[in-house]
């Protein structure tokens, strides 16, 4: 402020000088008017200089402002990270943690399970099941929970995969002890797993892996997967016979199963001779009713993380139920929440 009040009285000096110096030296007016008009082009130039630098004062200006504009779209950004991080750390304060325990696998003796449709050919077959046990070990209970599972067999020449029916559970409290079964219902025979079990090659035993989704009160959506080593006890030989007795099926009852197709247009007689070939084929078949297999954990094979809601959904739309499909099952506090936002 001092510099600018002595500034004015330097100009006012300036200018009574320019003044008195032009009275001075140059006395008549018409000479001060040529004198005058000598300066125009220099004046035309300054202004130019001067619209040169408005201009370039303005570039400069928008220039930061587009600096600070990145900034604050940086720094937007950045809130916007922590926030996030804030509500996933809140999120896994309260994570459930499911242990899922297998009891063991049961493979039932080979039977003709179910009628054949019109279009389709009489089989014989095992179903499996596996029996398990699911606990809370935290303090957070589970809602809306999904356990599916899937056994895997290779042999030498193929590779297949039977997946179960998933099992679904409401909630699952603090220190709960759930005991229930998964289903796998082949449609068509599933010998690769019964060779995969007489193998015995190390690197071809059977695996069966386990999947549980659920959630948590806050709305944050949990995956869980683990894997089990399948492998038999003492029933290698009862294993081998059932193997025998379904890849035989089709020829040793040919001519029974032409039968069953001629009687399909008289459905009286259609039930009665399907009932009579399905009691034929199980008491040919020796053996106990059903097997248990040993479960194994695999070394190593155990992961739990948080997934995002569409990552929940998409692994929903591939889980088959028994009853009803939950492939569009909503979470109710989690879309209340979403609701209210």
């Amino acid at each position: 402020m001092k510099k600018v009040l002595l500034l004015i009285p330097a100009v006012i000096v300036v200018i009574v000088g320019y003044w008195l110096g032009i009275i001075f030296f140059i006395p008549e007016l018409t000479s001060r008017g040529l004198f005058g008009d000598s300066f125009g082009a220099l004046n035309t130039i300054f202004s130019g200089i001067a619209l040169i630098g408005v201009v370039i004062a303005l570039y400069l200006q928008q220039k930061q402002l587009k600096i600070q504009k990145n900034d604050n779209e940086q720094n937007l950004s950045l809130v916007r990270a922590q926030l996030e991080e804030m509500h996933q750390s809140f999120i896994l304060q309260y994570q459930p943690v499911l242990q899922f325990c297998p009891k063991n696998i049961v493979i039932d003796k080979p039977s003709i399970f179910t009628e054949p449709k019109s279009d389709e050919e009489c089989m014989a077959l095992s179903r499996y099941h596996l029996p398990f046990k699911l606990q809370n070990v935290s303090n957070t209970p589970a809602v809306d929970c999904v356990v599916a599972s899937s056994l895997l067999a290779k042999t030498n020449l193929s590779e297949e995969k039977l997946r179960s029916v998933g099992s679904h559970f409401q909630v699952v409290a603090k220190d709960a002890d759930v005991d229930d079964a998964m289903m796998f219902a082949p449609d068509k025979p599933f010998v690769t797993f019964l060779d995969a079990l007489t193998n015995e090659d190390a690197e071809k035993i059977p695996t069966i892996g386990v999947t549980m989704l659920y959630r948590n009160l806050t709305g944050g959506c949990f995956k869980i997967d683990q894997a089990y080593y399948v492998m038999l006890k003492d029933e290698k030989i009862v294993i081998e016979n059932w193997q025998s007795a379904i890849v035989s099926f089709p020829a040793s009852y040919k001519s029974d199963l032409r039968s069953l197709k001629e009687f399909r247009r008289e459905p009286s007689r259609w039930h009665e001779f399907f009932d009579d070939l399905k009691l034929k084929y199980s008491g040919g078949i020796d053996g106990p009713e059903s097997i248990d297999l040993e479960v194994i954990p695999c070394p190593g094979a155990y992961s739990s993380k948080y997934i995002s809601e569409s990552e929940y959904s998409g692994i929903m739309e591939n889980i088959g139920f028994s009853r009803i499909t939950f492939a569009h099952t909503k979470c109710l506090i989690h879309h209340e929440e979403k609701e209210s936002e």
